[in-house]
């Protein structure tokens, strides 16, 4: 089957005349098309979060046509002139957005536009642990980014004998993987960019330790103390509270999804998306007017809390949620 001819780049406007097809893109939906040979589609990003109109699948896009990302009101139009069935998708969000464009030689009736009902956006797999229990378990975020040799952020602190969950994300591939905090943790384990690790241990020794980079030798450093008002008074020394989130909108949730700050000390967050872009609130502390995460690069926010309480980090576009809290 010959491939079709693309006869335009995208543009900032929208227009339909004969001979043309307008597609929206709505509620993160791409519309399955049944047209002539010879007609243009128009495809038009009508929601707040960017998307793509690709050619392909998940794992396998066929380079016969790409939208690029398509911000708020931007549209891409490409002319179909051979007949047959092509699958199409939105790269940042290809679990949820997959359609196809079907091209005949007639079509008396005219064009086919078939919007079906939009695919669930996964939910959090509900947990069975208490608030009490969760707090047995110290959730962390880290993100480790190979072009600036360093990790985000440089210095966490944990309290001795509680586990640790880490979540670590890349923004590059690497050639070495190999990951340790020693002597707690050391894995050769492959973290490609998009993928979330989690690691698991138990800091038993009081004391600094490295978290590193092992092929690259860049580092950040794990200090573990004995007692949470420990913690705090290392913190306190420090004058700020440096944490990582990574936003992931296939899952639905962020990592780590729950936080814990102390009052009237600046707080630091290093944030990352896996795939789209976020508007993410933090409680009353922080409400952003635009995107404010994105994916393949780091964005820092900063804001003090003044006041105690359980807070609600909020994904404003995407409506999945995290908890933030405050101690005194």
């Amino acid at each position: 089957m010959d491939e079709p001819t693309p006869t335009g780049t995208p543009t900032p406007t929208r227009a339909v005349a004969e001979g043309e097809l307008a597609s929206d893109i709505v509620d993160f939906v791409l519309q399955d098309l049944t047209i002539e040979v010879g007609t243009n589609v128009i495809w038009t990003n009508l929601d707040v979060s960017s998307h793509t109109a690709t050619s392909g699948q998940p794992g396998g896009v066929t380079g016969i046509w790409n939208s690029g990302t398509l911000a708020t009101g931007s549209s891409f139009n490409f002319t179909f002139n051979q007949t047959g069935t092509f699958l199409y998708f939105c790269t940042i969000h290809p679990s949820i957005m997959q359609a196809s464009v079907t091209v005949v030689e007639s079509l008396p009736g005219g064009p086919i536009v078939t919007t079906p009902e939009p695919t669930p956006r996964p939910t959090p797999t509900p947990t069975s642990e208490t608030t009490e229990e969760r707090g047995a378990v110290q959730e962390i975020g880290i993100i480790e980014n190979y072009a600036a040799t360093r990790f985000f952020p440089q210095w966490l602190v944990v309290v001795k004998d509680i586990p640790v969950r880490l979540y670590l994300t890349r923004l590059h591939r690497e050639h070495v993987n190999k990951f340790s905090i020693a002597p707690f943790f050391s894995s050769s384990e492959v973290i490609l960019p998009g993928e979330v690790g989690v690691i698991e241990f138990l800091p038993n020794q009081v004391g600094e330790f490295k978290i590193r980079n092992v092929g690259h030798n860049f580092e950040a450093t794990l200090m573990v103390v004995n007692t949470k008002e420990e913690a705090k008074e290392r913190i306190v020394e420090r004058g700020v509270q440096m944490y990582s989130f990574i936003h992931s909108l296939d899952e639905s949730r962020i990592f780590p999804d729950r936080l814990v700050v102390e009052k009237d000390i600046p707080v630091r967050l290093h944030n990352i998306s896996l795939a789209a872009e976020h508007k993410v609130s933090f409680g009353p502390f922080h409400f952003p007017d635009d995107i404010n995460v994105r994916p393949g690069e780091i964005s820092i926010l900063e804001f003090t809390p003044d006041r105690t309480g359980e807070f609600t980090i909020r994904h404003e576009i995407h409506g999945f949620t995290g908890e933030l809290v405050v101690e005194e």
